[in-house]
């Protein structure tokens, strides 16, 4: 190695150094100033958003309302497959979120709390399809539609049904 590149490589490191040093005392200097912010409104930021939608775990106990109508917590975590290893805590929590997204609510009767779907099953197909359409297809019902008829394998039978589905639509 030569001179010259030792001195290029020692002026390369030095130049990093003093970029690396402002970048740091820039944010010593961020973090000292007088910010409005706290550090609970910053992890709250960090936390996640919750689901516009039903989330795998919302979706489960959904079905059981859905199916079996108003139920306990424990009704509900004894119709969920034993192999999820659902917890009573778990499963109220998850009843809990749900209550605060509007899709149940709940009543007290004796000593158990009796959840009831507020949302029927068709309400959140539509709600899903909503948030679909919104977010991947520009609000176009067409563009999905197309989607699915690309991706999709339909046989003969689905093909009339959607043909009559058009057809009844053109004729209101």
């Amino acid at each position: 190695m030569t001179q010259i590149d030792i001195s290029l490589r020692s002026s390369a490191v030095e130049g990093f150094a003093v970029l690396f040093r402002q970048s740091i005392k820039e944010l010593v200097d961020a973090r000292n100033c007088s910010c409005k912010v706290s550090t609970n409104s910053l992890i709250i930021e960090m936390a996640r958003r919750p689901s516009p939608t039903l989330t795998d775990a919302e979706l489960r106990p959904m079905e059981v309302l859905w199916e079996r109508g108003p139920s306990t917590v424990s009704d509900v975590v004894n119709a969920l497959p034993q192999e999820l290893g659902l917890s009573y805590s778990t499963v109220l929590t998850t009843l809990r979120i749900l209550e605060q997204k509007g899709y149940v609510r709940h009543t007290k009767e004796g000593q158990a709390y009796v959840y009831h779907a507020v949302i029927d099953q068709n309400q959140a197909q539509k709600k899903v399809l909503k948030h679909i359409l919104s977010r991947f297809f520009d609000n176009s019902p067409e563009l999905l539609v197309l989607r699915v008829l690309e991706t999709e394998k339909l046989d003969a039978e689905d093909l009339q049904r959607i043909r009559e589905l058009i057809k009844k639509g053109d004729n209101p």
